[in-house]
């Protein structure tokens, strides 16, 4: 009977023993999944934070009137066409416009180009927005399709005849 007791009571400093160690374990564990949740948050918490940052910049920017950032692509020699007829119609006036009173004159349309918005867009270094085009024409009081050379200056696109 002593036997008995005894191997008994070493099952259960043996099962106790398991226990110890599988807590042991499964805390480890824990501490990890916790050190790589941790990690994790803070990484994922720093880009919410850019991101936070970035809409919100871009907000006081709209609010302030500047238009929406324009998607980057590859670079090219020529980002737009319009620019050296946005320098002819602007010189050929009478008397000849400076860039800071065509800036003036966008501003009036609800348009903010800068004196070196402008003079980007005239040495075709400036992308140009297709209402920043439409805008462009009106306050140099040109059409659309001539600033993008499709026409001559004295020439008027005639109506389509019905048929």
């Amino acid at each position: 009977m002593i036997v008995f007791f005894m191997r008994l009571n070493g099952w259960l400093l043996d099962a106790q023993r398991r226990r110890r160690e599988s807590k042991q374990e499964e805390e480890q564990a824990e501490r990890g999944e916790f050190e790589i949740w941790q990690a994790l948050c803070q990484k994922s918490l720093a880009i919410f934070s850019l991101r936070k940052l970035s809409v919100k910049l871009s907000f006081l920017l709209r609010r302030r009137g500047f238009p929406p950032p324009v998607k980057k692509t590859h670079r090219r020699n020529q980002k737009n066409v319009v620019g050296p007829r946005v320098r002819q119609a602007r010189l050929r006036g009478s008397p000849p416009v400076s860039q800071e009173d065509l800036s003036g004159r966008l501003a009036m349309l609800g348009i903010g180009i800068t004196q070196t918005g402008i003079s980007k867009i005239e040495n075709q270094d400036r992308y140009v927005m297709d209402y920043e085009a439409k805008a462009l024409a009106k306050a140099l009081k040109v059409s659309v399709a001539w600033l993008y050379d499709e026409e001559s200056p004295g020439k008027s696109i005639a109506p389509l005849a019905r048929p």
